[in-house]
C-alpha cells in the first residue's frame, strides 16, 4: 500500500488509539493551513501533501511570527486534550536549538543524546499503530519536540519514501535528509481560525492526496534554480550537512573520468521588468521572460521607539530622540527596559529632548541612592528614583489641566496615576501630547521570566511604580513589590525589549524575522554589540558558566546570561532597525557621577547617530519635512506566488489586487491559476471569517463591508441568474458525472453567494452545448464585471433557453469550447436570428479555436483571406480594412 493511501486509512481508522490519531489530524490540519515553506521556498505542486510529511524529514510548527497568548491557546488546542497518552522519551537523535532567534533542528550523536538525557531535554511520543511484521511501509508514531519558538515533529516511519530532488539537488555532494527543510509559518489568525474549526468538517482523504494549497507548478528548467536558492538559504542558515567524506572523495575521483559531459552555463537573462501596478507607497513588476515578480514598498515610517537600558548613557538616548524631534519625525509609541523604561515615559509624556536633558541633568546620585542600613538585597530603596518619576509625571498632567480648565483641581484624577488613568486622560485632551503607547519591562525575581507592563497588560498598575521597578539595578535598588512579587531590573532577562512589538500587517511585506518595520531601536555597543552586527555567521556571543553564575549571584536572577544572549539574537534580527551608538569605555552602567562635558558628549553621540540613521532613510523636501525614501523589496516566482503570500499575510484586500492582475494577465496557464485562486479565497477568507479580522488595510485601500450599492447589486445578479439555472436542464450536458455537477452547481446559488456556482462548473469536462459554455463564460463575466451590457446578454441567453426554439444537435456540442464575450453576443445574436447556415460556420471555427473574418458587401458574406493569415484567434470584426491586400471567397450557400 503506498505511504499516503496509509495515511489516509490510518486517518479513518476508529481503534485504540484514535484519540493519538486526532493529535495527527490536528498536526496535518496546521500544516494545510498554516505557510508551508520547503528550504524558504514554496512546496513543489508535483508533491501532494502527505509526499511532504511522509518522509524522514521532521516539520517545524515555527512560532516567531506568534503571539504570547496565541501561542498558549495553539499549544492548548494542540496537545492539552492528549496529555494522558503520551509517554516521554529521553534518547531521540533529534533536538532543538535557538541560537539562530528561532527554533531549529539540531541531530545529535551519541555525546549529544547523552546530555539531552543529562539535562532532562525530553520529548513526547504518541503511538499511532502497532508494529508488524512486515516489509511494507509502517507509521506508527510520532514524536513532538519543544523549543521556545516553536515545535519540532517527527513521524515514526519504516521503510519511509525516498526525497531524491525533493529538498536538495541530487547532483550535489549533499545528504538527503538534512534537518529543517519544511516550516510552517503559524499565525495569529491562524490559530483563531484552528480554534473555531471543527476537525470533522475537513476532508483528510482529500487533503492528504492533493498538493498544499501554497504549492507553485515548477517547470523542468526552473528546478536548478531551485535547487540554488535552496543551497543558498541552507548555507546561509548553516543547515549544510555534506554525504560522508568518502562518497563525496569516490565523486571527485570519478568526476574525471566523466568527459563531454560537462554543461554549459545558460547565458543569463536580462531581467527587463514591466509595471503592473505603480502606487506612491508600493509597486509590483513582472519579468517578461521568466514571469518572476518583483515587489517594491516603502518602509513605514518609523512611529515606534524602544530604549535599552543603560543606566547613565541615558543621555545618548535624549541625542537619538532629539534628532528626530527636530527632524519632525517624533514617534508615537515607546517601549524600554531599565534605564530605557524612564526614557520611554518621558517620551510618551510628549517631553521635549530640552526638557528631558534638564532634568536628568539635574538629577544628582544622592538624588536616587539613599543608604541607611545594611541589605543583602540592595544598597538603597527605591523610593527617589519613585519620587523623580511621579514629579514628571504629575507636572505634564498639571500643565495640561491648566491649559484646558480654570479650576483644574476639579479634573485631577482620583488615585493613582495608572496606565489607564493616562490612556483615559490621552483620549479625553487628544492635543495634550501624549503618546499612543507606552510599554516598559521588568524581571520577576523567583520565576526569572519578563513581565511587561502597559496599558493592554496592566491598565491598573501604576506607572511609576512599574517603570521603578523596570530601571530597579541589582546591587544599587533593592528589588520593588508588585502584588506582593519581587520585581528587578528589566534589563537582566530584556534588555532591549523590541519583542513587544510583532509585525501589525500595515505593510504587504515583511521583515524576515518578522519585525514591526515601524520599529526603530536605540542600543549601546558595549564590546558585543558591534560584534555581532559585523559577524552574522557566527553564533551570539553568549557568557560563560563561571561568569553566568556570578552575575546570577549579583541579579537574584536564574540564568540571567540566556536573556542577553537573547538581545544580541534580537539586535542581529533589527540590524537595519537599529541605532547602536558607540560610548566608549570612559562611560559605563557603574559610572554614578558623570562630568557635564561627559553629559554633553553623550547627548552629542546620541545626536549624531539619530541624524545619520535619518538621512540613510528620509529626504529632506524644499518644505523642510522629512519624507521617507527606504524601500523594502520581494520576489515571487509569479502572480500566484504572490496571491499565496497575500493570504499569509491575511489581507483580502490585497488578495482581490493580486487577483485582478491574474485576471488581466495573458500568460497561458491563466485559468488554471484562476481556479486556483478561488479555492485560495474559498479557503483563507470565508466568510464567516472576514467579519473577524482585525488587521489594518494598506494605503488607503481598505477591505469595507459591502455598500448598499454592492447589496444591491448581488440581488441584481442573483435576480437574473437564478431563472436560468432554474430553466436549465440536464440536456446540455452529455456526461452523466458532468450532470451531478451541474446540479451541485444549480443548488448551491443563494442571495449572498451568487457566484459559488462557478465553483461547480469550473469542474464540469466533459461535452457541453455551446450555449451552456457561452453562460458559464458570461457568469465569470459578470462576476468582475456586472455591466449593464452583461446583464442584457444574460436576459438574452434565458429568452433563447425558454423558447425551447434551440438546436440540440450533437454539432453544437463539444468539450473544448473557448469562446469570449464578443463571440457569446455574436453567438446569441445568430440563434436569435435563426441564422442556421451562419451559426454552423461560426462554430467549425470556434471548436478551432478560431474565427474568420468577415465583412459584409452587398449583403453577402464573404470570408477575408490575408497575406499573414487565414485566422485571427478569439477576434470578430464586423468590418474589414479595404486597403489590405485581400481577396474575396464568397461562402458558398
Amino acid at each position: 500500500m503506498a505511504p499516503q493511501d496509509l495515511l489516509c486509512q490510518l486517518l479513518e481508522s476508529d481503534g485504540k488509539y484514535a484519540d493519538n490519531i486526532y493529535l495527527l489530524k490536528k498536526i496535518i490540519l496546521t500544516a494545510y493551513l498554516g505557510r508551508l515553506r520547503i528550504n524558504s521556498l514554496s512546496p513543489d505542486r508535483k508533491y501532494t501533501l502527505a509526499n511532504y510529511l511522509l518522509d524522514d524529514e521532521n516539520i517545524i510548527f515555527d512560532f516567531t511570527r506568534l503571539s504570547e497568548e496565541k501561542k498558549e491557546k495553539f499549544l492548548q488546542w494542540l496537545l492539552k486534550s492528549h496529555e494522558e497518552e503520551k509517554e516521554t522519551v529521553f534518547l531521540n537523535r533529534y533536538a532543538v536549538n535557538e541560537y539562530r532567534g528561532y527554533s531549529a533542528e539540531v541531530s545529535l550523536n551519541w555525546w549529544g543524546k547523552f546530555k539531552s538525557w543529562l539535562f532532562n531535554k525530553r520529548f513526547d511520543h504518541w503511538t499511532l499503530a502497532d508494529i508488524s511484521l512486515s516489509l511494507h511501509y509502517q507509521l506508527t508514531g510520532l514524536n513532538v519536540c519543544y523549543g521556545k519558538k516553536g515545535l519540532l515533529i517527527g513521524l515514526n516511519q519504516f521503510l519511509s519514501p525516498p526525497m531524491k530532488g525533493k529538498y536538495s539537488d541530487p547532483d550535489k555532494n549533499e545528504q538527503d535528509s538534512n534537518g529543517n527543510a519544511k516550516r510552517v509559518y503559524i499565525t495569529d489568525k491562524l490559530v483563531d481560525r484552528l480554534l473555531s474549526s471543527n476537525i470533522a468538517d475537513f476532508d483528510f482523504n482529500n487533503i492528504c492526496k492533493k498538493p498544499h494549497p501554497h504549492s507553485l507548478t515548477i517547470d523542468k528548467e526552473q528546478y536548478q534554480s531551485r535547487y540554488e536558492q535552496m543551497h543558498a538559504y541552507r548555507t546561509a542558515e548553516k543547515f549544510h550537512a555534506l554525504k560522508p567524506w568518502y562518497i563525496r572523495l569516490f565523486g571527485w575521483v570519478a568526476s574525471w573520468f566523466k568527459f563531454g559531459s560537462s554543461k554549459k552555463e545558460a547565458p543569463s537573462k536580462t531581467k527587463r521588468f514591466e509595471k503592473l501596478l505603480k502606487e506612491e507607497q508600493i509597486s509590483i513588476s513582472r519579468n517578461k521572460e521568466t514571469n518572476e515578480i518583483l515587489v517594491l514598498e516603502k518602509r513605514p515610517d518609523s512611529e515606534i521607539m524602544v530604549f535599552c537600558g543603560g543606566g547613565p548613557k541615558i543621555f545618548a538616548h535624549v541625542g537619538v530622540y532629539k534628532a528626530f524631534c527636530d527632524a519632525g519625525l517624533r514617534p508615537k509609541k515607546y517601549a524600554g527596559s531599565s534605564a530605557g523604561a524612564i526614557m520611554s515615559v518621558l517620551c510618551y509624556l510628549g517631553c521635549t529632548p530640552e526638557e528631558i536633558f534638564e532634568f536628568f541633568k539635574s538629577i544628582r546620585p544622592e538624588n536616587l541612592i539613599y543608604y541607611e542600613k545594611l541589605n543583602v538585597n540592595g544598597i538603597s530603596n527605591t523610593n527617589g528614583l519613585k519620587a523623580a518619576l511621579d514629579y514628571m509625571i504629575n507636572k505634564k498632567i498639571l500643565e495640561v489641566l491648566k491649559k484646558h480648565h480654570d479650576k483644574p483641581e476639579d479634573h485631577y484624577p482620583k488615585g493613582k496615576i495608572t496606565f489607564g488613568v493616562l490612556e483615559h486622560f490621552r483620549k479625553q485632551y487628544p492635543d495634550c501630547g501624549f503618546g499612543e503607547e507606552l510599554t516598559v519591562t521588568a524581571t520577576r525575581k523567583l520565576a526569572g521570566e519578563t513581565t511587561y507592563f502597559s496599558f493592554k497588560h496592566s491598565p491598573d498598575e501604576e506607572v511609576s511604580k512599574a517603570v521603578t521597578a523596570s530601571a530597579c539595578l541589582p546591587i544599587v535598588f533593592q528589588p520593588v513589590k508588585i502584588n506582593d512579587e519581587e520585581f528587578n531590573d528589566g534589563g537582566i532577562k530584556s534588555n532591549f525589549p523590541t519583542e513587544i512589538y510583532k509585525d501589525d500587517y500595515s505593510s504587504l511585506l515583511e521583515s524576515e524575522h518578522g519585525n514591526n518595520l515601524k520599529l526603530v531601536g536605540i542600543q549601546f555597543n558595549n564590546g558585543t554589540e558591534r560584534h555581532t552586527l559585523d559577524r552574522i555567521k557566527d553564533k551570539v556571543y553568549r557568557e560563560n558558566f563561571l561568569l553566568n553564575w556570578i552575575y546570577r549571584l549579583l541579579t537574584g536572577v536564574n540564568d540571567p546570561a540566556s536573556g542577553w544572549e537573547q538581545d544580541r539574537i534580537k539586535l542581529r534580527q533589527h540590524a537595519l532597525q537599529t541605532i547602536v551608538l558607540d560610548i566608549g569605555k570612559d562611560v559605563n552602567i557603574s559610572s554614578i557621577y558623570l562630568s557635564e562635558e561627559s553629559k554633553i558628549k553623550l547627548l552629542e553621540t546620541g545626536l549624531k547617530g539619530g541624524k545619520e540613521y535619518i538621512d540613510l532613510r528620509y529626504r529632506k523636501t524644499s518644505s523642510g519635512k522629512y519624507k521617507n525614501q527606504e524601500l523594502m523589496y520581494s520576489t515571487f516566482a509569479n502572480l500566484f506566488d504572490l496571491l499565496v503570500y497575500c493570504c499569509y499575510r491575511e489581507n483580502l484586500d490585497w488578495f482581490e489586487r493580486v487577483y485582478q492582475l491574474i485576471l488581466q494577465s495573458k500568460s497561458a496557464d491563466r485559468s488554471e491559476l484562476i481556479e486556483h485562486a478561488d479555492q485560495l479565497r474559498k479557503l483563507y477568507f470565508p466568510t464567516e471569517f472576514e467579519n473577524k479580522s482585525k488587521h489594518p488595510s494598506f494605503y488607503n485601500h481598505p477591505y469595507k463591508r459591502p455598500s448598499k450599492e454592492e447589496v444591491f447589486k448581488k440581488a441584481e445578479v442573483f435576480v437574473l441568474v437564478y431563472p436560468v439555472f432554474k430553466d436549465l436542464s440536464q440536456d446540455w450536458l452529455m456526461d452523466k458525472a458532468d450532470k451531478f455537477i451541474f446540479e451541485k452547481s444549480r443548488f448551491s446559488l443563494s442571495l449572498n453567494s451568487p457566484f459559488e456556482c462557478l465553483e461547480h462548473l469550473e469542474k464540469i469536462k466533459g461535452k457541453v452545448h455551446i450555449i451552456f459554455h457561452a453562460l458559464h463564460q458570461l457568469i465569470k463575466e459578470i462576476k468582475i464585471e456586472a455591466s449593464e451590457e452583461n446583464l442584457q446578454l444574460l436576459k438574452d441567453i434565458h429568452d433563447l433557453i425558454k423558447s425551447g426554439s434551440l438546436s440540440m444537435d450533437d454539432f453544437f456540442f463539444e468539450d473544448n469550447w473557448n469562446l469570449s464575450r464578443r463571440q457569446c453576443r455574436h453567438l446569441v445574436d445568430l440563434f436569435k436570428n435563426n441564422q442556421m447556415q451562419e451559426l454552423r460556420c461560426a462554430c467549425e471555427y470556434f471548436k478551432e479555436g478560431c474565427e474568420p473574418m468577415k465583412v459584409f458587401r452587398e449583403s453577402e458574406l464573404y470570408m477575408v483571406k490575408g497575406k499573414n493569415s487565414r485566422f485571427l484567434k478569439n477576434q470578430y470584426f464586423e468590418k474589414a480594412e479595404m486597403d489590405e491586400e485581400v481577396y474575396y471567397e464568397r461562402l458558398s450557400p
